[in-house]
């Protein structure tokens, strides 16, 4: 019992089986209760045991904490089981069929769009960055000779056209 549990929390586990991963990520202490989540998988079912005999074997784990809540007298009301040691989730290699989904790019709205300045943006209106030749041509400007005033002043004037004042002021225009 004791192997099967720690099994389904260890850390070659936790990276593949989404079920218990998000479990132990969803409390801050990475608590689980034993009932229904670990009692209910077909390995513990087979032993026919309820919270105190998980209490019991998970008891002397060098691997798993146990939280028991007793019952009426020598029953177990409820327990819950977390790891000793917390769960850092990386990017393994696992053949997980979980819906974990790589993030997707963070773009900045201030920054012209290089497919619109080629000439090929498929994104049109909706796209996360400026279509202005002007401000990309400031930008590029203010690139090639920094610290310029007037290359500083041709940008700021082309990035409130392009962003609006607002704009202007939540974007960082000086250093690019």
């Amino acid at each position: 019992i004791r192997e099967q549990v720690e099994y389904y929390l260890s850390d070659r586990n936790l990276q593949r089986d989404v079920y218990f991963r998000d479990l132990v990520l969803a409390d801050v202490h990475g608590w689980i209760e034993a009932d229904p989540h670990i009692l209910s998988c077909p390995a513990i079912r087979k032993f026919g045991i309820g919270c105190r005999e998980i209490a019991d074997a998970i008891r002397d784990s060098s691997e798993l904490d146990v939280d028991t809540m007793p019952g009426d007298g020598s029953s177990c009301k409820s327990c819950r089981v977390r790891r000793k040691h917390p769960f850092r989730q990386g990017k393994g290699k696992g053949k997980g069929k979980g819906k974990h989904r790589q993030e997707g790019p963070v773009y900045d709205p201030s920054a012209p769009c290089g497919y619109y300045m080629a000439g090929y943006c498929r994104h049109g209106h909706a796209c996360a960055k400026q279509h202005s030749v002007p401000y990309a041509l400031a930008i590029r400007q203010e690139w090639l000779q920094p610290g310029d005033a007037g290359a500083q002043d041709c940008l700021r004037r082309a990035a409130e056209e392009a962003l609006g004042v607002d704009g202007v002021a939540r974007s960082q225009l000086f250093p690019r």
